[in-house]
């Protein structure tokens, strides 16, 4: 049986109520995603995964450091390091294919909330 590629993406920064969000694509084993993402939302699932999976690589977030939010260098900058993150961790099967992931990818609304509501689970090591 034959795998579907898979793909993973950051792109189109764009300003929506006062704050840079990003699109999140891609195609996993699931199908296509697109999703709006913000960088609180990718802080939420780096921290439940990095929670989560203790003494796990996980790849090291991009700091939150943008002084100047309207310098349209400053967000490429971040949705270059944001895109190159996502990548990353969609490389290492044990966060591609976990819950906090797929909710990340594939849900709508809050997600940080969700995230947070997850049960505090370690799996076996």
């Amino acid at each position: 049986m034959e795998s579907q590629l898979q793909e993973f993406k950051v792109t189109d920064p764009a300003k929506i109520g006062g704050h840079t969000s990003y699109t999140v694509t891609g195609v996993d084993d699931q199908g296509q995603f697109s999703v709006m993402r913000r960088y609180k939302e990718f802080h939420a699932i780096w921290w439940k995964l990095f929670q989560k999976w203790i003494g796990i690589y996980i790849p090291k977030l991009p700091d939150k450091k943008l002084t100047n939010v309207t310098n349209a260098d400053v967000v490429e900058e971040r949705r270059f390091l944001l895109d190159k993150w996502f990548k990353e961790c969609a490389q290492l099967d044990y966060i591609r294919n976990s819950a906090e992931f797929k909710i990340f990818i594939a849900r709508v609304g809050d997600v940080e909330k969700e995230l947070k509501a997850m049960p505090e689970e370690r799996p076996a090591q």
